[in-house]
């Protein structure tokens, strides 16, 4: 389970490390998956079983089905770290999520989430407000 949260930055030739305390739950292969407004890095196998399932409820014949499933799995790269531990993350991925150094990579239970930090910004609270909204209409 990933929770907490890292503040970091991606280098000049646009890499970045996954943070320490989340490298052991992740291992060694995964993938990067745009999400909403961020870059969600799941476990191969996470993200593997969740094409699975979501394949299996749509029918290749139908055209909305077709295009919806064409359009979410090219949102999926699966990276190589270099010797270093560095990883190239895609153009279309970094302008996707608005990144452009300075990040937050964030525990979100299954998977991490990568979204951009503008320091001086509203997001931590935003994001805060936002999250207690949607759970309290959870929860009631």
């Amino acid at each position: 389970m990933f929770l907490g949260e890292v503040r970091h930055q991606l280098d000049e030739k646009k890499r970045i490390r996954i943070p320490t305390k989340f490298k052991k739950e992740l291992g060694e292969d995964f993938a990067f998956v745009k999400g909403p407004g961020c870059i969600r890095v799941y476990p191969k196998h996470v993200i593997e079983s969740q094409i699975e399932m979501i394949s299996s409820k749509l029918n290749p014949l139908n055209e909305a089905h077709s295009k919806f499933f064409r359009e979410y799995t090219r949102g999926i790269e699966f990276p190589t770290p270099d010797n270093q531990g560095r990883i190239v993350v895609p153009k279309a991925f970094l302008t996707h999520a608005q990144i452009e150094k300075d990040v937050i990579t964030i525990g979100a239970d299954k998977y991490l989430e990568i979204i951009p930090d503008r320091e001086g910004d509203e997001t931590d609270a935003i994001l805060w407000e936002t999250a207690m909204s949607e759970l309290s209409k959870l929860i009631g």
